[in-house]
Formats: C-alpha cells, sequence, structure tokens
C-alpha cells in the first residue's frame, strides 16, 4: 500500500512505498549511495557486504535493476528484502515488466516469473515524502527485442527529511541502447523536473548513466553487446568529450567532479567502464566529501557487474 500523504504525485503503472519507524542516529553528514545491483541475483551477500563499516554507513541508497517476482533473482522482492534487512524505508518504481525471464542465461535458469517487474528504488534511513514517478524520453523499443518488455526509462524521486535539513534525490537508469545525445536528453529531462520542485535545498541525481561513449544504433549486433571493443577504458576527459550529458548537467548546476571518485565502476571479462555517477546541487563544494567506490564489492561473481558509489554531503554549508 502507498501511505497516500508520502505518496504525493505518484502516478504510474506499479510503484510501492513502505516506511519503518527507526531512521537511526543524528549525523553531521548525509552519505548517498548509488548502486546497480544486476537484478538482486546474489542478494544475500551484497546485504551481508552493505553491513560491513564502509557500506553501511549510507543514509541513503539509489538502487537500479532491481527485480521483483524474476525467475532469474529467484522471484524475490530485491528492494524490500534489501530495506528489511538493513531497516530503512524505501519506495520501488518499475521501468519494464519483462515478457521473458531475461537475457540468454537467464533464460535457461530454472522457474517461472511471478510478478515479472525491473525497475529503480530509493532506500532510506530517514522518512521519504513527497515521492514522484518521472517518465524519461523513450528511445529504445524493446517489444520485439530478444529480451521482450513493455515500459520505459524512469527516474524515482523523494524528498528525504534528514536531521540535518530536506534532500530531494532521484534515483535512475539511462538507457543503454542508446546516443550520447538520447543519454543526455533523457538526464535533462529528469534535471527539468527536479526543477520545478527546486526551493534551495540539497538535490542529488545517481544511478547507472550508461556512459559509454558510444551510439547504440549505428553498431552491429555483436558492438551493442560487447561495446567494449570500442570504447576501451575511456579517461574523464574522453568521457566528457563524447557524452555531452557532463556539461549540459555541469550547466544546470550539478556539480560533477567533487561527487565521484575516480575510476571504474563497471567490469565484464576484464573490461572496465565509468557508467555510474552521482550528481550534486545546492550544496557547495567544501560540502561534498569523501567520494568514494566501494572496491570492497570488486567480485561479479559475489555481488553485481557495477560497484556501488558513494558521496557524503554536509548540507548545511554555504553555497558560494
Amino acid at each position: 500500500m502507498i501511505d497516500a500523504a508520502a505518496a504525493g504525485s505518484i502516478q504510474h503503472p506499479h510503484c510501492e512505498y513502505h516506511e519503518v519507524a527507526n531512521h537511526g542516529l543524528e549525523r553531521g553528514l548525509v552519505r548517498i549511495a548509488a548502486y546497480n545491483i544486476e537484478r538482486g541475483r546474489r542478494l544475500d551477500a551484497i546485504v551481508a557486504q552493505w553491513q560491513t563499516p564502509r557500506p553501511r554507513d549510507s543514509d541513503v541508497i539509489l538502487l537500479s535493476e532491481a527485480d521483483v517476482g524474476m525467475a532469474r533473482s529467484g522471484n524475490r522482492h530485491v528492494t524490500r528484502e534489501f530495506a528489511a534487512a538493513i531497516g530503512y524505508s524505501w519506495v520501488f518504481a518499475s521501468e519494464f515488466h519483462e515478457l521473458t525471464k531475461g537475457g540468454r542465461g537467464e533464460r535457461r535458469l530454472p522457474g517461472r516469473n511471478t510478478q515479472a517487474l525491473h525497475g529503480n528504488a530509493i532506500l532510506s534511513r530517514y522518512p521519504l515524502q513527497d515521492i514522484e514517478v518521472v517518465q524519461l524520453p523513450a528511445f529504445f523499443d524493446y517489444r520485439l527485442q530478444y529480451m521482450a518488455r513493455n515500459g520505459n526509462r524512469i527516474a524515482v524521486v523523494a524528498d528525504i527529511c534528514t536531521p540535518a535539513r530536506l534532500i530531494t534525490v532521484a534515483s535512475t537508469h539511462l538507457e543503454a541502447q542508446s546516443s550520447a545525445s538520447e543519454r543526455c536528453a533523457q538526464l535533462l529531462a529528469l534535471a527539468d523536473a527536479l526543477t520545478r520542485r527546486d526551493r534551495g535545498q540539497p538535490i542529488v541525481i545517481g544511478g547507472d548513466m550508461n556512459t559509454t561513449c558510444l551510439d547504440a544504433h549505428r553498431l552491429g549486433r555483436a558492438l551493442l553487446r560487447r561495446p567494449w571493443i570500442v570504447a576501451g577504458h575511456p579517461t574523464m576527459s574522453t568521457l566528457q568529450r563524447h557524452e555531452p550529458l557532463f556539461g549540459e548537467i555541469s550547466a544546470r548546476g550539478y556539480d560533477v567532479e567533487s561527487a565521484n571518485a575516480n575510476g571504474y565502476t563497471f567490469r565484464d571479462r576484464g573490461y572496465r567502464a565509468r557508467l555510474d555517477w552521482l550528481f550534486v546541487k545546492n550544496v557547495a563544494p567544501a560540502g561534498i566529501v569523501d567520494a568514494t567506490i566501494h572496491r570492497e564489492f570488486d567480485d561479479r561473481r559475489r555481488y553485481s557487474d557495477h560497484l556501488p558509489i558513494s558521496v557524503a554531503l554536509s548540507p548545511n554549508v554555504p553555497i558560494d
């Protein structure tokens, strides 16, 4: 059930919200993490690792690729079980209703899908309010693809009532089957939606931005499956040159450099790339500290093909 007061402007085919009463101790800093959990297929190991000292400091977790009722992840509600294990409030919104069991390897797994949902989520130590689901521009139709699905890319947005002050966060996953200009258009659509909520409070966008530096529409099928054949391991300067979203989001007042540590956040079969990002607005650079890539999760066989990232905010540092 969605609590009407907390839900705000929720309008989406499938969105769930749950609040817990115990929100933890007051802190001077608020740490926000983003993590592409790769369906949540290895949820138990992820939850166990998350409760070690560094990850457990995260007050807010922006999840992408979270399954609900998919055979490939044991037909679990990944967001709900993750949040229950760490005692956090949560909201989940589906991007896609999956029409198959997933990719080629996933189709061979036993069992059938139950709810067959896949999407983004926010987990929070503190109360959530004014929850909104933002539909992003659509640039790819999955219905006739091998991994057929109905739906579209979204962002789930909420205000977090921290002891310091209210913070607005958005969890998103930009389209993989896209060009750099299309990814930029999706991010700017989200930024526009957040502008309507901007009252000077800190705003954080986080998630998998799929910054491959490639135009997926112009590649052969083999390169779509293995884009690193072309992309390699781009530097930050290469990313900024080939991915206009960095310049555009910076022009909207979001800090990219202070909020992100250098290094890869995705790896598969020896390829490493930087796909996951946090963008912070309305916080001075001095109040954006300890940007981290959590290397303790750098084992795809145990956790995910992505690494969590996080940053700590001091929301009351004056903006220059």
